[in-house]
């Protein structure tokens, strides 16, 4: 989410890759994108359409402590750099069960509208894709006018365009947003410990340039990105992330040597909502099959378990990957109710300090 709102995905320092865990199982309020429904052609016809605008961590991540700069300043980056968690999201099955049951979604963070700027609602947005690591894009069903007039409302100026979009910044707050019809690009810089971030204005426009094709992105640069990507799909609300490779094991935080991605889906389908967790490896030979069963036992009683409430489950591996299936209730998967008399718990994602 933007930092023009205190939101549920805010990033603190001090977060952990266990927060991400817990985010991705536990649920996170996200969103997703859309030009956009269904596959992606960009990295095989097989990727979800959100896999298109996953930037590479440098276009982001700031290596060298440039603020802007082009395609020279892009250096290999250090291992704190290489951990990018992203969410994306679907709303028609939102809405269907809403609608169906009479109620509301309640958004973590936020008091019924999907963002702190312009009044979006369930029913606006199509998709939304974001990351606490200073970026976001929304696709909705709004004429641009009407989102361009409501930043102005919030002291933004127009700022002049790039590739159609239009720029909009204010002297009164770090985020830098475009609008190309009912799309929504945003970037900010966020404070994270140990990681430096690029110009936001100089992100939104390598965002735009890697959602158009134009720039290779983190499913083309990293083939464990593309397998977790492919492996996750499209979906009601989706997680992920991408970091160094992982060195050692420890099986009460579902962490196993020789991970480099990981993410969750969770998928309604009426009452009931499917659920999924994808662990890609460095290779097969990496893969902890008799490991990951056992963490995923929805029976076991750790400090924390992760899949207690799941019915159905299952362990799958291939491919390079382990994979946790199960199903829960719908209602007991999203927070629902009266936006405006509920709230709902913070949460915080983010890199290993």
């Amino acid at each position: 989410m933007s930092p023009a709102d205190d939101s549920a995905h805010d990033q603190r320092p001090g977060s952990t890759r266990r927060r991400f865990l817990e985010g991705s199982v536990a649920l996170a309020g996200v969103g997703a994108l859309g030009a956009l429904s269904g596959c992606s052609t960009a990295s095989g016809s097989n990727q979800p359409a959100y896999a298109a605008w996953l930037p590479t961590q440098e276009t982001i991540h700031d290596q060298e402590g440039e603020s802007g700069g082009d395609a020279a300043t892009d250096t290999r980056l250090g291992p704190s750099t290489e951990y990018l968690p992203f969410w994306a999201a679907t709303y028609d099955g939102i809405a269907d069960y809403a609608a169906q049951q009479d109620t509301e979604y309640v958004p973590p963070g936020h008091l019924g509208s999907l963002h702190s700027v312009v009044d979006l609602w369930v029913d606006d947005v199509s998709f939304e894709f974001h990351s606490d690591h200073g970026f976001k894009v929304t696709e909705t069903d709004l004429e641009a006018d009407r989102i361009v007039t409501a930043f102005e409302e919030r002291e933004f100026e127009r700022d002049g365009t790039y590739e159609g979009y239009q720029m909009l910044t204010s002297t009164e707050s770090p985020l830098v947003a475009a609008v190309d019809g009912g799309r929504l690009v945003e970037a900010w810089r966020p404070e994270l410990p140990f990681v430096e971030f690029h110009a936001p204005s100089r992100t939104v426009e390598r965002l735009i340039d890697t959602g158009a094709g134009r720039r290779d992105g983190l499913v083309e640069a990293d083939d464990g990105v593309a397998t977790l990507t492919e492996r996750l799909g499209m979906a009601t609300q989706v997680s992920g992330a991408t970091y160094e490779r992982v060195t050692e094991t420890d099986p009460e935080r579902g962490q196993f040597r020789g991970e480099v991605a990981e993410g969750g889906v969770r998928d309604i389908d009426g009452t009931t909502t499917e659920l999924r967790h994808v662990f890609v490896f460095a290779s097969d030979a990496d893969v902890p099959a008799d490991a990951v069963e056992a963490w995923a036992d929805p029976d076991r009683s750790p400090e924390t378990n992760y899949f207690e409430g799941w019915t159905d489950v299952s362990v799958s591996t291939g491919d390079r990957t382990a994979v946790v299936e199960g199903r829960t209730d719908t209602a007991d998967a999203f927070e629902w109710g009266d936006p405006f008399e509920q709230s709902t718990p913070q949460r915080t994602t983010g890199a290993d300090s």
